[in-house]
């Protein structure tokens, strides 16, 4: 009767961190044990979504590699257990994500500060809007995975202004600039402005015909200066 492996061997081997001798023995159990076959392929699984559960807390998506890599030398052997092992590493991935979310985020803060700076001449509205307890926030993704562009909507609801921000941008195509469109709730779409965009940043601010505007959609569109109506797919959008 073929005797299978251990669980830790298991997962050192999806790992790949076992020694070449370890690594060889195990290799030649599996020839010959479906059993333990399906194990590793359950824990291959496993690693292959560990970047996306991630990813779930974090605007940062790991490199699948990298993240193999380190666990896989936090589970070598001795002195402690491979499972101990496994979980120093878990903790170490989590930790260096958490740096560099903590340095983007720092970095997304001190570009939206800059933001602020260049809208100098409405500089009033723009912190009468943002600061206000009155004030909503509305915030716009973007449709493509992996991007990492965003917005940000305020609007006030004794004022009739909407401030609109976006940050990580891709260069728009040559002879388009980005344009915001918004659906209102009546169902008229209005062209709020072309963004002031510098580095990958833009911002805006466009006066209503009434106080606390609400909207259906928020759409950013890269579209030749000039567009009538918003057509092609958004970088960013909010919709109800």
């Amino acid at each position: 009767m073929i005797e299978h492996e251990t669980r830790e061997d298991l997962e050192a081997y999806a790992l790949g961190a076992l020694d070449d001798a370890e690594r060889r023995r195990v290799s030649r159990h599996l020839a010959g044990c479906a059993s333990c076959r399906s194990a590793v392929a359950e824990y291959d699984s496993m690693l292959a979504e560990l970047p996306a559960a991630l990813a779930a807390t974090s605007t940062m998506v790991p490199d699948p590699t990298v993240l193999r890599r380190v666990l896989a030398v936090a589970t070598r052997q001795p002195p402690w257990s491979r499972l101990a092992g496994f979980a120093l590493g878990a903790a170490v991935v989590l930790l260096i994500l958490a740096g560099a979310l903590n340095l983007q985020l720092n970095q997304t803060l001190a570009q939206e500060r800059e933001i602020f700076r260049r809208l100098a001449g409405q500089q009033e509205i723009v912190f009468e809007v943002v600061d206000s307890p009155r004030s909503t926030k509305t915030f716009l993704r973007s449709p493509v995975s992996g991007s990492s562009a965003y917005g940000k909507v305020f609007v006030r609801s004794d004022l009739p202004f909407v401030v609109a921000m976006a940050g990580n941008l891709p260069p728009p195509p040559e002879g388009q600039r980005y344009h915001l469109w918004l659906t209102l709730d009546a169902g008229e779409t209005i062209l709020a402005g072309i963004l002031t965009q510098q580095d990958g940043f833009g911002s805006l601010v466009y006066q209503a015909d009434r106080n606390g505007p609400t909207f259906q959609s928020v759409r950013l569109i890269a579209q030749p200066p000039g567009a009538t109506a918003p057509e092609g797919v958004p970088v960013i959008f909010w919709s109800r």
